[in-house]
């Protein structure tokens, strides 16, 4: 750990044109709390150039943000901090966003702002950002304004007190994605695992979960995955809501790691509450899973694309790859009896499967997703990689 002097040192990333009594105030606390504190303007102004003189205020702001990120990155490279903390509103926060999740899973990094009360993903997105609402907006200080800042302080310094870095797990630990509709199946896989000493790191598939298991295989954190639930991909073709964007199921084959690779709630698409379902799709299967979540059943023809665009962006790259297919249901809400029970539209993704990338990688399984005998197929398939790590 770098000291400031025989302090540890947090960055205060605010804007002082706007927030220059509250971040000084956020500073006071830390130094109470025995650490060093830095100011990192973040005020749009301090990191343009006159070249960026005649950019849209949306460019300024993305300019701004990127140079901040980057100056905090070195700061946190080079030792020269120990923790961020950022405070602002809309505008403070987005600035101070980036920067936040730049810096590696692990490092201490809190963001104060009311945005913490709302939609969090561009604040957070698949970093480990802590947020704290202040429910009251910065204007000034206040009781509510410094109870907010001393809980981002005491935060702060205690995640910087308690900070180890993640040790290097990855070669005991495997990648694998869920849903609730696929959660049984990973849970096998979690309890035959155990027995080699095996670890899964599992990721939700609501768009932020689907992007933070590719940053994982990205940075080396697995040696393997267990790629169950690949939903997102329904909702980025279909409009769905939980897309992942077009990186997903690509990292992997890019790399090189080891994969199997299953078609888990592929059999619907996520939409908000049901009135929000476009009229296109009301004559299909719906289910209201939630009063915010409804699931629309795909049809043959969207997994026929599905299947296409999955072969696209499996076939790209290289490593070890198996696709299980269960041929009696993609999720618990399409096993025969089911709501979305349809083996037509699976056979259709399974048919143009095999069309576009042969039989030689893809496996069947006649069971539902959440059965010991797909869980068997997974773990016979991954095996001899699994084998070589032993």
């Amino acid at each position: 750990m770098t000291t400031h002097g025989d302090k540890k040192r947090a960055l205060v990333i605010g804007t002082m044109d706007t927030k220059q009594e509250e971040i000084r105030y956020l500073c006071s606390r830390l130094e109470e709390l025995g650490l060093g504190a830095e100011i990192v303007d973040s005020t749009p102004a301090q990191w343009m150039t006159l070249e960026d003189g005649r950019s849209s205020r949306d460019e300024v702001m993305r300019l701004a943000a990127a140079r901040i990120a980057e100056h905090v990155q070195a700061l946190a490279a080079q030792g020269q901090a120990d923790g961020v903390v950022a405070i602002g509103g809309a505008s403070g926060a987005a600035l101070a966003a980036p920067a936040l999740q730049s810096l590696p899973l692990g490092f201490p990094k809190v963001l104060v702002s009311p945005v913490a009360s709302g939609d969090t993903a561009p604040y957070v997105d698949t970093s480990d950002v802590v947020l704290i609402p202040p429910i009251v907006d910065f204007v000034g200080l206040n009781a509510y304004a410094q109870r907010a800042l001393d809980s981002a302080a005491v935060t702060l310094a205690a995640l910087i007190e308690r900070y180890q870095p993640y040790p290097d797990a990855g070669a005991s630990t495997l990648a694998a994605t869920a849903f609730g509709v696929t959660s049984p199946l990973v849970s096998l896989l979690h309890e035959r695992l155990k027995a080699e000493g095996l670890r899964q790191a599992v990721f939700v598939c609501n768009g932020t979960g689907g992007r933070a298991y590719e940053r994982f295989v990205a940075e080396g954190r697995v040696f393997g995955a267990f790629d169950v639930t690949t939903s997102e991909l329904a909702d980025e073709l279909f409009g769905g809501v939980l897309s992942a964007g077009p990186a997903r199921l690509t990292t992997a084959a890019r790399l090189g790691v080891p994969q199997v690779v299953l078609p888990g709630a592929m059999d619907f698409i996520n939409f908000g509450p049901v009135e929000t379902v476009p009229e296109v799709f009301r004559d299909r299967p719906i289910i209201r899973h939630t009063p915010q979540v409804t699931l629309v059943r795909t049809s043959p023809e969207e997994n026929e694309r599905l299947a296409q665009t999955m072969a696209q962006r499996l076939r790209a790259g290289g490593g070890s790859l198996t696709i299980v297919v269960p041929l009696r249901g993609f999720s618990k809400v399409s096993e025969p009896g089911r709501p979305f029970y349809d083996p037509k539209a699976d056979r259709a993704f399974l048919d143009t499967l095999v069309r576009e990338l042969g039989s030689d990688p893809i496996i069947t399984v006649d069971a539902p997703l959440n059965s010991d005998e797909v869980a068997a197929a997974v773990l016979k398939a991954s095996e001899p990689w699994r084998r070589a790590r032993r």
